[in-house]
């Protein structure tokens, strides 16, 4: 599956972005080690995560830092039947296990916010869709605009996503990856987040938003 940037990678993808960027910023971009992903450099205005398990033949993971828009990583059209969107047992599944890590780090707990929520599940749904896998929408949209949309205004905000796993435990593991994502929900700047898991062909889309109110 073709990408904007990343290298070639065996199992999988991640991609990571920060807003507002971090005082060193910017970074350059740097593969993971772990066989899953290839993590994108922090932006002036923010950063996302995502991550992706492709078909058995991998391909680069699209990254999307808050520069200008990725290509869309093109994934095979879904049907009806699995544009659904998994329950609010699952996002609260994985917001649980990422307080669980945020508690070890000293950070407060994530509240699962209605408005981030519903701007993870219009991201998701929209690459299901329309066959892509980035941060940013074929218009070059961000996070940052879906929340507007939703009615959050957020001071510093990230993304992280992930293709392939249905479970949130595998989900999470994967962005424990000493990077970006785990960086993302480690942040504790971040008090508020809206997860959304949707399948699709290849696996499950999953969009993880984490914002602090302006």
């Amino acid at each position: 599956m073709p990408a904007a940037a990343g290298g070639a990678l065996v199992g999988g993808a991640l991609l990571a972005a920060l807003w507002p960027a971090a005082p060193d910023a910017p970074v350059p971009i740097e593969k993971d080690r772990a066989p899953r992903g290839a993590a994108a450099p922090a932006s002036p205005a923010g950063a996302s995560g995502a991550s992706r398990t492709p078909s058995p033949a991998a391909s680069p993971a699209p990254t999307a830092p808050g520069g200008p828009a990725a290509s869309a990583a093109p994934v095979p059209e879904a049907s009806p039947s699995v544009r659904r969107t998994i329950g609010p047992s699952t996002a609260q599944r994985l917001t649980g296990l990422v307080n669980a890590r945020r508690a070890e780090a000293g950070c407060a707990p994530l509240r699962l916010d209605p408005r981030l929520t519903a701007a993870a599940r219009s991201h998701a749904r929209d690459m299901v869709a329309r066959r892509y896998f980035a941060h940013a929408d074929p218009e070059g949209r961000q996070a940052d605009a879906r929340m507007s949309d939703a009615g959050y205004d957020a001071a510093a905000w990230a993304e992280n996503l992930h293709l392939g796993p249905r479970d949130a435990a595998a989900v999470v593991a994967d962005w424990m990856d000493g990077s970006y994502h785990e960086r993302n929900m480690l942040g504790c700047r971040y008090r508020d987040t809206g997860v959304a898991a949707v399948p699709g062909p290849e696996g499950t889309v999953w969009v993880q938003i984490l914002a602090g109110p302006a």
